[in-house]
């Protein structure tokens, strides 16, 4: 071989046939795109990106600045944020908006002593209740009964004593029969109810809430013919299951001066009064005894004419005493009398409404301490029945100041006082009232605030949305602290089931004027997406269906006496869900034409998440509530009529089972006096629709006066040979 250098020589590229060959098996387009794309990674700090080196992504620093002891910065751009950096950027600003102070102020305290705010949150969460967490939230509500909304579930979560966790009910296996007398009656041939033949006067005398009834002499305080032992047993009663509510005055004093005949907490005019009231409620237990109550008007009547010109705290328990009774019968009395002889006699004793209460504190200190309690006590119980009376009737007005005297059953008096050397008393009240009289003074106070602004039959537009859900977190934050002994439970007493009746009503009360209006539509102060009022307006009244649900089952002295307000909100709520139901079955027949039922036509209509499909079951459990009330109080016949009347006019009910409802109230008749069918009284507010633009023409009597009209206009107009 030469040594010339050879000229080098490439290997053969594939042939064709190769060419084709690696086609066939080649991996597709998308394998290609997909093995050749990128792994996502994390935006670089800018100290990374600038030096060039690796940077785990890590916020607010990553390790290499860690290690280097350099300021981490990262650029504005956070799409490249991890997901749990953003859960947790948004729990840590949820917790700051939403959670207590202390535990807000907690918070971000670690935030500014923490290098990281992950470890800021993870060291709070270590402490703080699971309730502020949102995604220990979502993950908690995959696992647990079905709620109306996301909303109604954090409400669960955050607020369990005001909103527990309902399971759903299985309507069918509840029955809506007429309630009967608890104390054995029995019918006779007639079909009248008559009393047991067994005296249960031994076995309740055993039970008297105070063992120092069994020595009344009821004969020294009044002329009406009724036994010791039956007025025993119905004051007891009463002031086990409705003074806690009321608290008009106070029971353990009363009792004493009661029993011993004394005069300076108990009087004729306030007996007469409570047994007038007291033996309806107690018609529940013995049909017989609210017979009674003829003969305790007219003798209320007579005393209230002669003690009204003489200003006391005695006085006034009596005057609002019987104003009870006048809202719940016809006993010759207007309640807007009695309401506005009440209220004038507490404000010239100062008892409330003063600005300036120094005068008032320094000759409250001067009383004797069983004078200090009667005082404090009847101012509460007053400010209490005028907040009612301001919500559910259209004769009072807000009360601006609350009374500066200490709360019955606190140590703590009055916060918005702080008067230097007054004197304060513990009111360590009867056992029987828990903590219901207490805590209901402080929703009162709430109440009245609420109250200044929203007003019924003024314009809505006036109310700031921000008010109402700063009112609503102050309701919720409130209620947090008052203690088990407040929870809705077997293990508490009937007056706790009131409470919370009030509360939910008060809710829907706050929201109302805002149901249908765009100008609030989401709650900024709540985690969950759909916090409209419509949700919250719903999550309240599931509640209400539970609590008269309970109330059916097992605890009918509530439903008979002290439930009316939350009858009237459940059944408002479930004739507008029922006006929709049959508005969209109109709709469905006939395509294309409008909704046409009075009141009820509506541009936007309600969404299906808040339609409640069982409303005809709720709405007769109302009805058949109305009806048991009729056990114990006339007010039963008009509010029944009126309710009756909204659902005709808004096309829930129709005129035969309208007919047949009625006639099912007027077999009450066998167990009730007959006239009380028929009476048209009644100052409650009962459509609440209404009376956000006219108070006067939404009241009970007004909705009752129109039934017989609108159901006779309903069967004429509905009957088969109507030709519209």
């Amino acid at each position: 071989m030469s040594g010339k250098s050879l000229r080098l020589r490439l290997p053969a590229g594939p042939s064709s046939r190769d060419l084709q060959g690696s086609a066939d098996n080649a991996p597709c387009t998308g394998q290609l795109e997909h093995r050749s794309r990128k792994r996502p990674r994390f935006n670089a700090c800018d100290g990374c990106r600038n030096r060039k080196c690796r940077c785990d992504g890590s916020r607010p620093s990553c390790k290499t600045c860690l290690r280097l002891q350099l300021q981490c910065v990262y650029d504005a751009d956070i799409r490249g944020e991890t997901t749990d950096a953003q859960q947790s950027r948004h729990e840590i600003l949820h917790v700051l908006r939403t959670a207590p102070e202390a535990e807000a102020l907690g918070l971000l305290r670690r935030l500014r002593a923490s290098r990281s705010p992950l470890f800021a949150l993870a060291s709070l969460q270590g402490s703080m209740s699971r309730q502020y967490q949102p995604s220990a939230i979502q993950t908690a509500r995959s696992e647990s009964p079905p709620t109306s909304s996301a909303l109604e579930f954090e409400l669960s979560a955050r607020h369990s004593l005001l909103y527990p966790r309902v399971l759903p009910i299985d309507t069918t296996k509840i029955k809506l029969a007429p309630l009967t007398p608890s104390a054995g009656a029995t019918y006779g041939p007639t079909g009248l109810l008559l009393p047991s033949q067994t005296s249960r006067a031994d076995s309740m005398a055993e039970s008297y809430c105070d063992a120092r009834l069994e020595e009344l002499d009821i004969t020294h305080w009044t002329t009406v013919a009724i036994e010791n032992r039956t007025a025993s047993r119905i004051i007891s009663t009463y002031l086990q299951s409705n003074h806690p509510v009321w608290g008009f005055f106070h029971a353990d004093l009363f009792v004493r001066d009661l029993v011993t005949k004394g005069i300076d907490f108990c009087s004729p005019f306030l007996v007469n009064a409570l047994l007038l009231y007291a033996c309806q409620t107690y018609g529940a237990i013995d049909p017989q005894v609210p017979s009674f109550k003829g003969p305790f008007a007219r003798a209320t009547e007579l005393l209230w004419r002669a003690e009204r010109p003489k200003d006391s705290v005695l006085n006034l328990a009596a005057i609002l005493m019987f104003s009870l009774s006048c809202h719940t019968t016809d006993c010759g009395v207007s309640l807007a009398e009695l309401l506005g002889d009440g209220r004038r006699m507490a404000e010239r004793l100062e008892l409330f409404g003063e600005p300036d209460t120094s005068e008032v504190l320094s000759s409250f200190s001067n009383l004797s301490d069983d004078w200090k309690r009667a005082t404090a006590h009847v101012a509460w119980g007053s400010y209490g029945w005028m907040t009612i009376n301001m919500n559910y009737t259209s004769v009072m007005t807000p009360i601006d100041f609350p009374p500066p005297f200490p709360i019955p059953g606190s140590s703590i008096k009055n916060p918005e006082t702080n008067e230097p050397g007054v004197q304060w008393v513990t009111d360590q009240l009867p056992s029987y009232y828990g903590k219901t009289f207490t805590s209901l003074c402080g929703l009162w106070v709430i109440l009245q605030e609420i109250g200044t602004v929203c007003r019924r039959g003024e314009d809505s537009d006036d109310i700031p949305p921000a008010f109402v859900e700063k009112k609503f977190q102050q309701l919720l934050h409130w209620a947090d602290h008052l203690g088990e002994r407040m929870a809705p439970d077997d293990r508490n007493p009937d007056p706790v089931i009131v409470f919370h009746m009030f509360f939910h009503c008060a809710v829907l009360d706050l929201f109302l004027p805002f149901y249908n209006s765009q100008r609030l539509q989401r709650l900024s102060s709540f985690y969950s997406h759909d916090t409209s009022p419509q949700a919250i307006c719903r999550a309240s009244i599931n509640q209400l269906k539970h609590l008269l649900t309970v109330c059916r089952a097992s605890r009918h002295l509530v439903l008979t006496s002290t439930s009316t307000a939350a009858i009237v909100h459940l059944c408002h709520a479930m004739i507008r869900d029922g006006s929709i139901v049959h508005s969209q079955k109109l709709h469905t027949s006939t395509p294309g034409t409008s909704n046409e039922l009075d009141g009820n036509d509506t541009d936007t209509p309600e969404p299906a998440l808040f339609v409640d499909q069982d409303w005809h079951f709720y709405f007769l459990l109302c009805v058949t509530s109305c009806q048991d009330m009729l056990l114990c109080f006339d007010l039963a016949a008009p509010l029944l009529r009126g309710l009756l009347t909204m659902a005709l006019r808004d096309g829930a009910l129709r005129a035969p089972e309208a007919r047949a409802l009625i006639a099912r109230l007027e077999s009450r008749a066998m167990i009730h006096s007959a006239e009380a069918l028929y009476c048209d009284f009644g100052d409650v507010i009962l459509d609440l629709g209404l009376a956000l633009t006219a108070p006067e023409e939404a009241q009970t009597r007004n909705l009752s006066e129109m039934f017989e009209a609108l159901l006779t206009f309903q069967e004429f107009t509905q009957n088969d040979d109507f030709i519209g």
